[in-house]
């Protein structure tokens, strides 16, 4: 297993997330977020790529957002590295706000070096909790992750086991889920 939080940690500019979502989604990987709520740090080690055109085996489009921005879709929209919440899933806009295609995070490791996945990541960011006014955050939408409360601080530098395989379900055989092979 990596000791991630030992290893230096690199800067992220501004045009990181203005690529294809299968280039983010494999940069993505080792990189640090902070959730505010804790003051605790998590790094992302797996994610999943979606582009606006992409279908399911019965020829539905899967990319949250695909059909054009509504309200609940909005972040996706809006500038690229936009963080959006869909039915609890941690979502990140990317390519440009002209587009829907974005980078599902699947999977965080904390510094305790366990392995939070997708429900998992919902309980851990509070993203169907209440705030200290009793009133619910937003759960889709343009005020998901109300108060700026998750934020990306870098990336890990070193040199990890990165894998892909194909998502479950797609028509095609691309590998657009990708991982750090922990083992």
């Amino acid at each position: 297993m990596y000791d991630f939080f030992n290893l230096e940690t690199q800067s992220i500019e501004k045009n990181f997330f203005c690529k294809n979502a299968s280039n983010v989604a494999k940069d993505l990987l080792a990189v640090v977020v902070f959730f505010s709520a804790t003051s605790r740090e998590y790094i992302i080690v797996e994610t999943e790529a979606y582009h606006a055109e992409d279908k399911d085996r019965q020829g539905k489009s899967i990319c949250y957002g695909a059909k054009g921005p509504t309200q609940a879709s909005a972040p996706l929209f809006k500038t690229p590295g936009t963080w959006c919440i869909y039915g609890g899933q941690l979502l990140l806009s990317v390519n440009s706000s002209n587009q829907a295609d974005n980078v599902l995070i699947k999977a965080i490791i904390d510094e305790n070096g366990e392995i939070i996945t997708s429900d998992g990541i919902a309980k851990e960011f509070h993203l169907y909790q209440k705030d200290d006014n009793s009133i619910y955050w937003q759960c889709h939408g343009s005020f998901s992750l109300c108060y700026e409360s998750l934020k990306i601080i870098g990336k890990k530098q070193g040199n990890f086991n990165i894998k892909s395989k194909p998502r479950v379900r797609i028509n095609d055989s691309s590998e657009e889920n990708y991982y750090i092979d922990l083992a």
